[in-house]
């Protein structure tokens, strides 16, 4: 029986904002914060921390950096919880690249049931106008193991899923791509989000790499062919039915590495991260895999600025951390233990997130960018404690972290 409920999805007219135009603001904005140092006064930035294993929570918090008044001193202020029904599976964000709207959130509860809901990052104020939670209170989300053809709870294992789901979404947020590892293989299932039913079923692909280009609505995934991993797309629209094929790109990622782990779109190409190397792909017609090229071993995933802006590529390893300053200079790394990350370029950091008392870690992109040091040493990073009330909060088993930008500040 189709489920007939589902998370309510709030559709701002500005979303429709040409692509091209967003990617010249975009770029701009970023070339003003090289000039001036810092992001626009009073316009808090804020981080959605997802912690707490089996019973997860999202964690609202502030950085101060961008709302107090020069030399004030920075923190990373604890403003509100949230509860999750389970354990946090996998995340996107809708309309990723410019309002930033919602966060889509895939969780694993009871019974291996997967929830899909949508968090409202836009408009979020301080002090008494907070609100922070799904976007429409009346709606409750998407259960995706009750959907026809949908993945089956019973068929799902928590330990082995821990970490390996993967979930993608578009734009507007009416379509959730999800990708369900079983053994060495994977099966990729799109859902209508809106309609609350699954419009295609692919199964044996590959299971770890998986991007929806939001602006282009195009599915990339990996499939192995004769030849090798094959890159291979679906466009995702309201046409997409469960008998379509995927479509081939004859692009095959190199040999020599273990299969893909990353897909992600910087400027006008796609990168493929393997374990020690990456492949641009250009994106026009046809696509194109440019040299590849090495990088430090076991790389884990790409750091997207946004998919505008195609510098510095920055990667997170199993105990590296590295950036590179072109797609053809080799990596300056430094050893980092960090669980995940997120990219503010207006603001001009990075936001990495890891264990223990000082779970956020801060990175300059404005001071590297300015720099000709090639060494990543202790003081490009700054790692901060959560506070509430000038007391450290302890966010036990931090899974992710996104950015977004609360309500403007009124000048005094």
């Amino acid at each position: 029986m189709k489920a007939t409920v589902f998370a309510y999805i709030q559709l701002a007219p500005e979303q429709a904002i040409n692509w091209t135009m967003r990617r010249i603001c975009l770029v701009f904005l970023f070339i003003l914060c090289a000039c001036t140092g810092s992001s626009e006064a009073g316009v808090p930035t804020l981080l959605v921390i997802g912690y707490g294993g089996e019973n997860a929570r999202l964690a609202l918090v502030e950085d101060t950096f961008f709302s107090r008044e020069p030399g004030a001193g920075r923190s990373f202020e604890l403003l509100a919880t949230l509860d999750v029904p389970g354990r946090i599976a996998a995340h996107d964000v809708v309309d990723r690249d410019n309002l930033r709207t919602s966060l889509a959130l895939l969780s694993l509860g009871t019974s291996n049931q997967l929830t899909l809901g949508y968090y409202g990052l836009r408009d979020i104020g301080l002090g008494e106008d907070l609100d922070f939670g799904l976007n429409d209170t009346d709606n409750i989300p998407l259960e995706l193991t009750d959907l026809e053809n949908g993945p089956v709870a019973a068929e799902l294992d928590a330990s082995a899923l821990a970490g390996g789901l993967r979930l993608e979404v578009s734009e507007l947020g009416r379509f959730a791509a999800l990708l369900v590892p079983a053994e060495f293989r994977a099966t990729l299932y799109v859902i209508d989000v809106e309609e609350a039913e699954v419009v295609s079923v692919l199964e044996e692909v590959e299971p770890e790499a998986l991007f929806l280009d939001q602006n282009t609505a195009r599915l990339y995934f990996l499939n192995e062919e004769a030849a090798g991993q094959e890159l291979q797309y679906l466009d995702v629209n309201s046409s997409l039915d469960l008998d379509d094929d995927p479509i081939r790109t004859n692009v095959v990622l190199p040999e020599r590495s273990e299969r893909v782990r990353d897909l992600k779109r910087l400027g006008s190409v796609l990168v493929a991260l393997q374990e020690d190397q990456y492949t641009p792909i250009t994106l026009g017609t046809p696509l194109e895999a440019l040299g590849s090229q090495d990088t430090i071993d076991n790389a884990q995933s790409i750091i997207a600025l946004n998919e505008a802006q195609d510098l510095p590529l920055i990667l997170r390893g199993q105990g590296d951390v590295a950036v590179h300053r072109s797609l053809t200079e080799p990596p300056d790394d430094r050893s980092a233990s960090f669980l995940d990350a997120s990219a503010e370029p207006g603001g001009g950091f990075v936001y990495f997130l890891q264990t223990g008392q000082r779970p956020v870690v801060i990175f300059s992109l404005l001071d590297y960018q300015r720099s000709t040091e090639t060494d990543l040493d202790s003081s490009s990073f700054a790692s901060f404690a959560v506070t509430e009330d000038g007391a450290e909060v302890t966010l036990d088993a931090p899974t992710f972290t996104e950015w977004t930008k609360a309500v403007p500040t009124a000048s005094p």
